[in-house]
């Protein structure tokens, strides 16, 4: 699900899960630290080879142990994530819980071909109209310079319907400017634990009928996905700088830098074109329960376990940790 052909249904539903159901409150931003101006952000730095990552979150219960890495995207892509403080973690861990949902798809063999051509026309434009007609003429102006900038000869764009366009430039900006969001730090972790034989579990859901929750998917209001490419070209347009500042500070494992730059909110408004669909809000919504069921689990069960959730859940307020507190869990601060 991670190709062009399912952009939409990779887009809308496992990136949206990443969270526990009662964490669908969006996060307030963050404020930029005093007297740092966005466009001078501290750690603006090439970062390859080996990097540490932020120190782990401790949650306890009684004598049992949680300890949660936080994650980011994008990372520097040379960048080789190596923690010593994880291993040594896994070294007596009994459990992993991964983040998210493992989404299976209830589907012999010839109806995943049928599913895989159905999704790339679904990424196409439903009507056949080139971008330029389906955005406003100052968004696509602004789309137009940014493409001009980070993707002059990919012609594709203009074909796409304007949430997948927009995933599509946001990735070529990545590449730009040395980022890339498939750097998985998480399965790096994973790795670790199952070469210790460490037990790696993850919550799982079925979707049944695929072909119909692709085709609900699809029928997205151009408002919405106009919403959201809106706010990927604000956010290209002012947050590059803090996108290699985040990059930078995560992976030198400097929590107080990542605190003190502000949370994107594109990924919000993009998420909004759920709203017209119930099923998919419903699928959503279980398997963020299902992580967060997990995670309560891990700490009620094991010794010592390890969870991944990205940094910005595990910094905002009202987020994970403060769920985890309101539960009764003590949590230590890196």
């Amino acid at each position: 699900m991670k190709s062009t052909s399912y952009a939409l249904m990779a887009l809308l539903l496992t990136a949206s899960m990443a969270a526990p159901a009662a964490l669908q409150a969006d996060p307030p931003p963050v404020e930029a630290a005093a007297g740092v101006p966005t466009e001078e952000v501290p750690f603006e730095v090439e970062v390859t080879g080996e990097q540490p990552g932020p120190a782990l979150w401790k949650v306890t219960n009684g004598e049992n142990v949680l300890w949660i890495f936080g994650t980011l995207r994008p990372l520097p892509n040379k960048m080789q994530w190596q923690s010593r403080a994880v291993e040594r973690v896994l070294d007596t861990a009994n459990l992993v819980v991964q983040s998210g949902v493992d989404v299976k798809v209830d589907a012999g063999p010839f109806a995943l071909v049928g599913l895989y051509f159905s999704a790339r026309k679904a990424a196409k434009d439903p009507d056949g109209q080139p971008l330029r007609t389906r955005l406003p003429a100052p968004l696509y102006a602004r789309f137009s310079a940014l493409k001009e900038r980070y993707a002059r000869r990919d012609g594709s764009m203009e074909k796409r319907r304007p949430v997948v366009a927009a995933r599509e430039l946001y990735e070529a900006a990545l590449e730009a400017n040395k980022l890339t969001s498939d750097l998985d730090v998480e399965e790096r972790l994973v790795k670790l634990a199952r070469k210790r034989k460490v037990k790696v579990a993850q919550a799982e859901m079925t979707i049944e009928d695929p072909k119909g929750l692709l085709a609900e998917i699809s029928a997205m209001p151009l408002s919405a996905e106009i919403g959201c490419m809106d706010a990927t070209v604000t956010r290209l347009e002012t947050d590059v700088p803090n996108m290699r500042a985040r990059a930078a500070a995560w992976a030198l494992g400097d929590v107080e830098a990542l605190r003190a730059l502000p949370i994107p909110q594109d990924e919000d408004a993009c998420m909004k074109v759920l709203d017209h669909s119930p099923r998919l809000i419903e699928l959503r919504d279980r398997g963020r329960a299902l992580w967060y069921a997990k995670v309560v689990e891990a700490l009620r069960t094991q010794k010592v376990s390890v969870a991944t959730s990205s940094i910005s859940r595990l910094l905002s307020n009202g987020g994970l940790l403060a769920h985890l507190k309101a539960q009764g869990f003590t949590v230590e601060e890196p």
